[in-house]
């Protein structure tokens, strides 16, 4: 099948593994990798434990047999035109099939350091590296990113159905493939009995899902969500939750995840930061034990 991971990243580092019994779980691994994170502008340690080291690979594959991507930022700082400094400095590494929490206050820069990864952002400063390759040069729609926004951005001229499928078709899936995996996304996130209406017919909620569905139905190698249940009903969140958490490993998707909800980051993440004025402060050790 022909890739655009394959097509983007012509030489991952590390051997692909071929494996189709590679687990699942975000951090279950076979060898060790060989980054080098760097710590935060700050100064505090995101370093990796030799454990997790020894526990993780550089270069996972999927369940399609397509390498998994990590996400490495060195010294990235934004500045707007306008001179806000909205992202300071920030240093974090996101390793493959993982899922990071970032939190912290509105204002903080989380948000665009969401847009720097997907390329809607060029950084002032510093490197964007996915698998290990600067992708300055890659232009956002080449980079297997896909980002769910706070506020769901769908064709108003599009039913439900054709919004969900429009990724898919603009890669030349074929026609039984859309079908199906449209049928596959629409159904746990109670999308089946909305495919025929347009984005206008629909509630907050029901559109937020319809944007999530068509991030989640490509299965791209870094899933990018900001905010992505502030619109649903709290009955509603923990079931969105979990069917985000289980498709994001079934294809092992790569995720950074932004909220104010910490029982959600909790939750859906395998380890959390925080974001405040730009810059991260706080990053938890990989691996750390909890105490």
């Amino acid at each position: 099948m022909d890739s655009l991971r394959h097509r983007i990243y012509p030489s991952l580092p590390g051997v692909l593994q071929r494996s189709r019994t590679a687990v699942r779980a975000n951090l279950d691994v076979s060898s060790a990798g060989q980054w080098n994170p760097t710590a935060t502008g700050t100064g505090l340690s995101s370093t990796l434990s030799s454990e997790a080291v020894r526990a993780h690979a550089k270069t996972l594959v999927d369940s399609d047999g397509l390498p998994m991507i990590d996400v490495s930022l060195t010294a990235v700082s934004k500045v707007y035109p306008t001179g806000v400094l909205a992202v300071a400095d920030v240093s974090l590494h996101v390793l493959a099939g993982e899922c990071v929490a970032v939190v912290g206050p509105s204002g903080g820069g989380k948000t665009s350091l969401l847009r720097l990864i997907a390329g809607l952002e060029d950084p002032t400063t510093g490197r964007i590296c996915l698998a290990g390759r600067d992708v300055a040069q890659i232009r956002p729609q080449d980079r297997d990113v896909a980002m769910v926004f706070q506020t769901p951005a769908l064709y108003p001229q599009l039913t439900v159905r054709d919004n969900l499928a429009f990724s898919l078709r603009i890669r030349r899936t074929p026609g039984r493939d859309v079908d199906q995996r449209v049928g596959e996304i629409a159904c746990p996130l109670g999308l089946a009995e909305l495919l025929d209406r347009r984005p206008n017919q629909l509630s907050g909620g029901q559109r937020q899902r319809v944007a999530l569905g068509r991030a989640l139905v490509r299965r791209p190698a870094v899933l990018l969500l900001d905010e992505p249940l502030s619109h649903l009903d709290t009955p509603l969140r923990a079931a969105i939750r979990d069917e985000i958490t289980r498709t994001r490993k079934q294809f092992g998707m790569t995720a950074l995840w932004v909220t104010h909800d910490p029982v959600e980051a909790t939750e859906a993440a395998d380890r959390v930061i925080e974001m405040r004025d730009g810059r991260v402060v706080a990053v938890p050790v990989i691996g750390e034990s909890e105490t």
